[in-house]
C-alpha cells in the first residue's frame, strides 16, 4: 500500500483532533473562568532512503532522502492568560487581576480554579458552584476553610488606654480651650460620652481637663461700690478679677436703661432684660454679677452701686503638658500609666437605664502630641468598644474578608489565599472549572493577593478567554487541512486502481 494514503489517515485523524478542541473553546465561550485550549502538531518517524554522505577530496557531500510518514500531535496546550473582568456588582464575585488561582478543596483534595463565582451556605461555609470549600488564611495565619457566622458578634473590650496626637498651636493665646469629645467602654461594656480639655495655661504649657470644663478665669471675687458721679441713671464700671481673660482691655460698663442691663465689654454689649434676672444675679463673659446689696434695685441717679464680681472656680488641670523650644513634649509627661478618669453617669446607647457612677483605669498617651505655630487639631483615640453585631461583610483587594459589626467596628474575618505555579501551563484541567497540579506543574506557591500574585476585585468575574474570530479562523484551516488529507488518500486511491487495472 502507499505510504501517502497513512500519512493522510494520520493528518485527518490530527485535525479531527484540532477541531474537536475548537469546538470545546466555542461551547465555553461564556464559562466563566475557562482558559482556552490550543493544538499543535509534528511529523512523525522518516523513513530513510539513503542516508549523508560527507563531502570528500574529489567529490562533494550529499543529503539524507527521507520520506515522511505523516504527522502526529505534538501538544495540546492550556492558554493561561488573563481575560476581562465582567462586573456583576454581587459581594461574593471575585476576580483575579493578575496570576494565580483561587483554592479550593474537597476533602483532602485541592483544586485551583480562576471561576470566582462564590456563595455562603448555611453552615456559613464559604463555597464554589459545587460545594468545594474556597481556603483562606485565618488570623493566626492557619490556611482553612472560609466561615462568615452572619449571627456573629463581638463582645465588648474596656477603653484601657487614650492616645493624643496632632497639634496645640504655640501661637494661640494664653487661656485658650479646645475641646473634642470621646466615647469610653466601661467593665460592664456601656459605653459613655466624654470630653477632653486643653487649655493653654503659658507659652509651652497646656493643661488637659477630662470632663470637667476649664472656666476662663481663675479663682478670685471682687466687690466693688462706686458713686454715680456722672449723673445719668445707673452707669458703673469694673476692673475684671484677677486672672480673667474674657476681654481684652480688662474693663467693662453695666449700665441700665429701659427696664434691662447692657453690659458692655471689649465693644460689644449684652443686653439682659430685668425680668430674665433671677434673685438680682446674672452671668455675662464667665462672671457671676451680684446685685443683691443693691438698693434701690434698680439704682436711680444719684445713688450707689455696691455689687460682687465673682470669677468662677477653676477646676486643676488632670495633667500639665510641658513642650520644649522645638515643639516636643517633655518625655515626663508623654506616658501615664494606670490613671483613673471619672465617666459620667448615664449610658450612651438607646436605653434609659441610668448606671452608677464609675471610673476607668487607663493610661494615657501624649507622645505623638506637639506644640507648633499654625491650627490646634489635636485628636483623642480611645481603645475599647461595645459588643456589636455582623452586619456586613466585603472582600478587600488583598483578600482580606472584612466583617463590618453595628458598633462600628470592622474586624478581618479571614484572608482568602491564592495559589501561584512556576509552570501553570503544567495543570491538569478536572472539568468543572477546576484544574490539578500536577508532576511538571509544580508545588503550589500558596500566600495572599498582592505578594507576588494578582490582586482580587470584588463585584466582578473574570471571563472567558476565548476569541471567537480566532477559533473561527482556526475551525476554517482545521477544515480545510481534512479536506486535503482526504484529497490525499482519495488520489492515492485512484493511483492503486490504476495499478489493479494492469492486470486486466
Amino acid at each position: 500500500m502507499l505510504r501517502s494514503m497513512y500519512s493522510g489517515i494520520s493528518g485527518m485523524k490530527n485535525f479531527q483532533t484540532k477541531l474537536d478542541v475548537i469546538g470545546n473553546n466555542i461551547a465555553n465561550v461564556n464559562t466563566a473562568g475557562f482558559k482556552k485550549s490550543r493544538v499543535t502538531f509534528k511529523d512523525t518517524m522518516n523513513q530513510m532512503v539513503a542516508g549523508a554522505a560527507s563531502p570528500t577530496d574529489i567529490r562533494g557531500g550529499r543529503n539524507a532522502t527521507q520520506v515522511g510518514l505523516g504527522s502526529t500531535l505534538a501538544t495540546i496546550d492550556v492558554i493561561h492568560s488573563g481575560s476581562s473582568l465582567q462586573t456583576t456588582g454581587r459581594a461574593l464575585d471575585l476576580g483575579i487581576e493578575g496570576d494565580g488561582y483561587f483554592i479550593v478543596n474537597q476533602g483532602n483534595s485541592q483544586f485551583y480554579s480562576r471561576a470566582g463565582n462564590f456563595y455562603l451556605d448555611d453552615n456559613g461555609s464559604l463555597v464554589n458552584s459545587d460545594g468545594l470549600k474556597v481556603q483562606a488564611y485565618n488570623n493566626n495565619g492557619v490556611l482553612g476553610d472560609v466561615i462568615v457566622n452572619v449571627n456573629a458578634s463581638l463582645p465588648a473590650v474596656t477603653t484601657k488606654e487614650i492616645a493624643f496626637e496632632g497639634n496645640l498651636a504655640a501661637d494661640a493665646n494664653i487661656g485658650t480651650v479646645f475641646s473634642q469629645q470621646i466615647k469610653t467602654v466601661d467593665e460592664n461594656g456601656n459605653a459613655h460620652a466624654s470630653t477632653v480639655y486643653f487649655k493653654k495655661m503659658a507659652n509651652d504649657q497646656w493643661g488637659v481637663f477630662i470632663n470637667e470644663e476649664p472656666k476662663p478665669s481663675s479663682v478670685g471675687a471682687v466687690t466693688n461700690s462706686i458713686d454715680n458721679a456722672n449723673g445719668s441713671a445707673g452707669n458703673i464700671s469694673v476692673t475684671n478679677p484677677t486672672g480673667y481673660m474674657g476681654t481684652e482691655n480688662g474693663d467693662w460698663k453695666v449700665t441700665f436703661t429701659n427696664n434691662q442691663y447692657q453690659v458692655t465689654a471689649n465693644g460689644v454689649t449684652t443686653n439682659i432684660p430685668a425680668d430674665d434676672v433671677k434673685d438680682n444675679k446674672f452671668s455675662v463673659n464667665g462672671l457671676e454679677i451680684d446685685l443683691s446689696n443693691v438698693d434701690p434695685l434698680p439704682p436711680t441717679d444719684g445713688d450707689t452701686w455696691q455689687f460682687t464680681v465673682t470669677a468662677p472656680v477653676q477646676p486643676k488641670p488632670g495633667f500639665t503638658l510641658n513642650f520644649d523650644a522645638n515643639g516636643n513634649i517633655i518625655n515626663a509627661n508623654a506616658v501615664q500609666n494606670n490613671i483613673r478618669v471619672d465617666i459620667p453617669s448615664g449610658k450612651i446607647d438607646d436605653s434609659t437605664t441610668p448606671v452608677n457612677e464609675s471610673h476607668l483605669v487607663v493610661d494615657l498617651d501624649f507622645s505623638k502630641l506637639t506644640q507648633v505655630k499654625g491650627s490646634t487639631n489635636a485628636n483623642v483615640f480611645p481603645d475599647g468598644y461595645t459588643d456589636g453585631k455582623l452586619e456586613s461583610f466585603n472582600i478587600g483587594p488583598s483578600g482580606e474578608i472584612n466583617g463590618v459589626y453595628s458598633n462600628g467596628l470592622i474586624d478581618v474575618l479571614g484572608t482568602i489565599a491564592i495559589a501561584k505555579f512556576s509552570n501553570s501551563s503544567g495543570l491538569t484541567k478536572a472539568g468543572n472549572n477546576l484544574f490539578q497540579a500536577s508532576v511538571n506543574s509544580g508545588t503550589a506557591n500558596i500566600g495572599v493577593a498582592g505578594d507576588g500574585r494578582g490582586t482580587l476585585a470584588a463585584g466582578s468575574l473574570e471571563m472567558s478567554n476565548v476569541d471567537l474570530s480566532e477559533e473561527f479562523t482556526e475551525m476554517i484551516t482545521a477544515q480545510r487541512g481534512f479536506q486535503a488529507n482526504t484529497r490525499i488518500i482519495t488520489t492515492s486511491d485512484e493511483i492503486l486502481q490504476e495499478l489493479v487495472n494492469l492486470k486486466r
